[in-house]
């Protein structure tokens, strides 16, 4: 279920659930980041309870790439004591946002990335690791997010994007040294659907501790 980040109907943000996220919320935004977009995020991030750390995901690739302008205005948006709980931004472009981030302390709290597999890594590394009474053994949790990612590849496939979900099955298949046979079916029939764009990014998904 999707909403408006800032509650009002009039956003073009909506939160989403990441399976392989697991706790951290997730906002994505819908067309181009401009003052109106940066107004409803600043809203949004400043009715989140203070002690939150579990992090808050921004997915900004359906913004395209950011201009220098734009930039400003979302790193100006995140700058401490503005936000405090770790953000990672995910963008199409992240190099383009890294220089900045790094250059001022304020954002030292901020990561830029380019998909879910790099966010939950950040996040992860953020957080130190799981509470004592969230550990599991690494076959539960190696089995974990190949089960998150077989779920996130058909939510991805039943909202449409053909791409996602083929990204999210390379990673399960990275991990599990292969598919079951019968979401290597489901993969061969999604990329016979997107023909060649299809073929899987050079970089392999990574997987998470």
């Amino acid at each position: 279920m999707s909403r408006s980040a800032n509650g009002r109907g009039v956003s073009r943000w909506r939160e989403e659930v990441a399976a392989m996220l697991g706790r951290p919320t997730v906002i994505a935004l819908d067309g181009a980041f401009d003052r109106p977009a940066r107004d409803a995020l600043r809203d949004w991030l400043a009715e989140r309870p203070a002690g939150d750390r579990c992090g808050v995901v921004l997915d900004l690739r359906g913004a395209g790439r950011l201009d220098a302008p734009q930039r400003r205005l979302l790193l100006s948006t995140l700058v401490w004591p503005y936000t405090v709980a770790p953000v990672v931004v995910m963008v199409r472009e992240p190099k383009e946002l890294r220089g900045a981030i790094r250059a001022d302390e304020r954002l030292r709290h901020v990561e830029a990335v380019d998909s879910y597999v790099d966010a939950s890594i950040a996040l992860r590394a953020w957080r130190g690791g799981e509470p004592e009474g969230e550990r599991v053994d690494a076959g539960a949790r190696h089995r974990q997010v190949i089960e998150r990612s077989l779920l996130a590849a058909e939510r991805a496939a039943v909202a449409g994007d053909l791409d996602d979900a083929l990204g999210w099955l390379e990673l399960a298949r990275a991990l599990d040294g292969g598919l079951p046979a019968t979401w290597e079916l489901r993969r061969r029939q999604w990329a016979g659907e997107i023909g060649p764009a299809a073929a899987p990014a050079s970089r392999p998904p990574q997987p998470i501790a």
